[in-house]
């Protein structure tokens, strides 16, 4: 069975494409405040990690920790995302740069860490809005 990591999978799209995932996959779901309901107990076969994203160094040791609870690591979607300001009258520098750390610095960091344990045929997806 493959191993599937996605990123920001508590609620949303992320929450259902792990769901979907799990049918046949294992499935590891990364979330920073919301905790994942009724789909850890409903399928055995997803395993949860809360980290922050927002801290540059957090996607450094995930790969391992997913390989040491399911052997191996297949497909990483990236789908956690990061809006905290919309105009710039209201301009907070601390969270521009919460906003480059998960939107720009996890996936990146994510997909250094994982491609010396990633292996011919595995897929990396990144997601992104507006």
């Amino acid at each position: 069975m493959k191993t599937a990591l996605v990123n920001g999978a508590a609620r949303g799209l992320g929450h259902a494409i792990a769901l979907d995932l799990a049918q046949d996959h294992n499935v590891a779901i990364t979330w920073r405040s919301t905790a994942p309901t009724g789909m850890l107990t409903d399928h055995p076969n997803i395993a949860d990690f809360q980290i922050d994203l927002a801290h540059p160094d957090a996607t450094a040791a995930l790969p391992k920790r997913v390989i040491d609870q399911f052997g191996h690591l297949d497909i990483i979607v990236n789908n956690a995302g990061s809006i905290l300001t919309d105009d710039a009258e209201n301009y907070d520098a601390q969270a521009i740069a919460t906003n480059f750390n998960v939107n720009v610095n996890a996936p990146m960091g994510l997909v250094a860490a994982a491609l010396p344990h990633l292996h011919p045929g595995a897929a990396i997806v990144n997601i992104s809005s507006q």
